[in-house]
């Protein structure tokens, strides 16, 4: 289960997009992109809107996922940011609920955590 597959949770107020990317290796992993939506961030004072260009990136905890930032709800630091005007990027390590896929040749459960 993730929390951004909860429909009620962003609809009104956040975008959330997953990108995806490739590792050399051909690992795959998962990038999700949370901000305000354009009618939210309208409503922001003139002092947040200044954050609209400033981009975050944050790598959850070890065991953890994206989602972790905001397990919280609205307290948590990741709606904090959010609401703040800014755009945040969550990464995802390699085998966790978002990143556990590997593809090709070297996708052997002895190459799974080869970083080389």
């Amino acid at each position: 289960d993730s929390l951004f597959d909860y429909p009620g949770l962003f609809r009104d107020h956040y975008s959330v997009a997953s990108h995806h990317l490739v590792t050399a290796d051909n690992y795959h992993l998962l990038m999700i992109r949370v901000g305000l939506t354009e009618s939210q961030r309208r409503l922001l004072p003139k002092k947040q809107q200044k954050n609209f260009n400033k981009k975050i990136e944050i790598l959850h905890e070890f065991g953890g996922s994206a989602d972790s930032a905001f397990y919280n709800g609205e307290r948590s630091y990741g709606f904090f940011l959010v609401n703040q005007g800014y755009d945040l990027w969550l990464g995802n390590n390699r085998g966790n609920k978002y990143s556990n896929a590997q593809y090709g040749e070297n996708s052997k459960i002895d190459n799974f955590y080869d970083y080389r």
